[in-house]
């Protein structure tokens, strides 16, 4: 039996160190490349939100995005630790 495709929201300023790019661009094709999908909002299907963890002012994840996280108890995680469950 096939494993059921995740679903995947991004947010914050990702960096060459978690992706060996800059950019959320290039996030987003790795996290597909794991064979997830990448949405645009939190919601109860939601099953990570991957975080930047680039310390850029103003790019960061909001407060309001991580407060609606733990509401829908949806793990937040860096794109290294989405690698690692995936890879499990």
């Amino acid at each position: 039996m096939a494993k059921e495709k995740l679903n995947v929201v991004i947010s914050g300023c990702f960096t060459e160190s978690a992706i060996g790019h800059y950019g959320r661009t290039a996030a987003r094709e790795a996290i597909i490349g794991m064979g997830c999908t990448v949405k645009s909002e939190l919601n109860k299907s939601t099953d990570y939100l991957v975080v930047g963890t680039a310390n850029v002012p103003g790019r960061g994840v909001g407060p309001a995005k991580l407060k609606q996280a733990k509401a829908l108890d949806i793990p937040v995680v860096t794109l290294d630790e989405l690698k690692r469950r995936v890879a499990a």
